[in-house]
This record gives C-alpha cells, sequence and structure tokens, in this order.
C-alpha cells in the first residue's frame, strides 16, 4: 500500500487530512461516479484517451482518482476524470479510489494539486495551474512546491512561461517545442521575433543551447590570456545555490571577494532573506 499512499502528495494531507478508513484505495462502480464541474484539465484528449484506455487494458489502473462522497453509494471525482473515462472505454466497471471529504472550497485546489503530480499534463496546463494556487488561493511558490513535490524553482520557472506570445504558448502546448526551448525564447520582448525562431525551432530541430545562444549571444573572446577559474568558486557557488534556491556568483579569489545573490520576485526574496535570518 505504500506505493498508493504516496501518490496522495504530502501537500494534499496538509490540506484534507485522512480520516482512519480512508489510506486505503477502494473500488467503487463507474456507475456511482459523478464529474467535477470543476475538473481543471479542461476537454479531454480523444486519441489521448484511447492510448490511456489501452494501457488500462494492459496495465491497469495504477494510480487511483480522488474522490469525495455526495450522497449514499455516490461519489463526486475531485480528480482523475480522465482516468475514469479511459476506465469506462476499456470495459471496466470499477476503478480504484481515495475516499476524501474536501469541502467545496478546497475542489479546485485539490484536484489542481493532484494532477500537477501527474508526467502527462503540458507546461501550459502546468504554469496555470500554478498561477490560480499562487493568485488565488495565495499559495507561495515554496508552498506550490512543497504540495506537489518538486522545486521552488520549478514552479518560479514555469509560471515564466505565461508571458510567451499567444502564437508560442500555442506551439509549446502541442508539442512541438520544449519548456526549455520556450524559456530561451522570453528574453525577446518581440512576439513575432518569438515566433519566428519558434518555427525555426521546429523546422530546422534546433537545441535548446543553439536557441540561448542566437537569442543572448556569447560576447567575443578577447586575445588576452584566458584566467583559470578558481576551483573553491564552483564548490562555493553550489553549495551556496543549493542551501538558498537560487542562483549565486562568486568572483574573487578565497582571500577576498563578493558574493551575488540573484531573485526574481518577492518570493525568492523572502525566501533568501529568511534563510540568512534577515527581518524583510
Amino acid at each position: 500500500m505504500t506505493p498508493r499512499r504516496k501518490a496522495l502528495g504530502k501537500g494534499l494531507d496538509a490540506l484534507i487530512p485522512p480520516s482512519e478508513g480512508q489510506l486505503s484505495a477502494l473500488e467503487i462502480p463507474i456507475a456511482s461516479l459523478r464529474p467535477n464541474p470543476l475538473q481543471p484539465r479542461g476537454e479531454l484528449d480523444e486519441a489521448g484517451l484511447e492510448e490511456l484506455a489501452s494501457s488500462i487494458k494492459e496495465n491497469g489502473i495504477l494510480q487511483p482518482i480522488l474522490v469525495r462522497p455526495v450522497a449514499p453509494d455516490k461519489y463526486q471525482v475531485v480528480a482523475g476524470q480522465r482516468r475514469v473515462e479511459a476506465a469506462r472505454l476499456a470495459g471496466l466497471t470499477a476503478v480504484p479510489a481515495y475516499v476524501r471529504d474536501v469541502p467545496n472550497d478546497k475542489l479546485l485546489t485539490v484536484a489542481l494539486i493532484e494532477n500537477l503530480q501527474r508526467e502527462d499534463i503540458n507546461p501550459i496546463e502546468e504554469a496555470v495551474a500554478y498561477k490560480y494556487l499562487h493568485e488565488d488561493e495565495g499559495m507561495s511558490h515554496e508552498a506550490i512546491a512543497r504540495a506537489i513535490g518538486k522545486h521552488r524553482a520549478t514552479v518560479t520557472n514555469a509560471l515564466r512561461l505565461l508571458n510567451l506570445s499567444e502564437a508560442v504558448t500555442e506551439m509549446l502546448r502541442n508539442g512541438e517545442i520544449t519548456s526549455g526551448h520556450a524559456r530561451a525564447l522570453l528574453p525577446l520582448q518581440s512576439p513575432s521575433r518569438q515566433f519566428a525562431l519558434a518555427e525555426r525551432i521546429v523546422k530546422e530541430g534546433m537545441s535548446v543551447r543553439q536557441v540561448e545562444n542566437i537569442v543572448s549571444p556569447a560576447a567575443p573572446k578577447r586575445k588576452s590570456k584566458k584566467r583559470k577559474r578558481a576551483p573553491f568558486r564552483d564548490d562555493l557557488e553550489k553549495r551556496i545555490a543549493e542551501t538558498l534556491a537560487t542562483k549565486v556568483k562568486v568572483t574573487g579569489s578565497n582571500k577576498k571577494g563578493s558574493i551575488t545573490l540573484y531573485f526574481y520576485n518577492a518570493d525568492d526574496l523572502e525566501k533568501i532573506l529568511k534563510v540568512l535570518g534577515v527581518k524583510s
């Protein structure tokens, strides 16, 4: 039972603590399930459902859905509607489910967190979910990261994708370019330039590094003798970055120098100050 328990995530346990008897998944008839009106995944892709149905026929449902009781022997799907529809296509009459008493005001939040823990969510769906949790639910980037079991930087970087032009956003949503490509395009302020380079990425099969070199070309090399970077800097930058969860730059020597800390929003700054013991 341990793998199934873990699938719910620490974030859900914090939002909706499990009651006695709720730790195990139950087999619930599909006929007893009602859809979630706040389903965050939007319309279900027919081709994707067929593929998932085939997988379910072969391997079964590996991750139970999440439901809440709404009437005697009736349940509402909080998260997992796609798995329910695929199971129906696969000919199943029941699905494994965790039952939780999820209040109305937490319905969307819990559904989003559960979906964010899945691997098949696309980068834009992921970013939009983070935005809702941050702006509407008041969760910090750090709190969201803890809830879904990811690093804070993952949340922050995902949110940056919402600054892309509409055309490039659609390309990312459709899987024509990767999140790495999309982030490399962000320094381009012009939507037309973003789209033009995105089309080149698809046409020429460009790597993320190639895109980065085009967007932010390296400074020309000087003829002066190249200085060797002191080994201690790399180690020090790595250790500080791991502690503060942010980009760090160390200059100088081990006798005299400077340390530069980077932050990209108020949450980043607050986190750094907290770790350093500085009152904000």
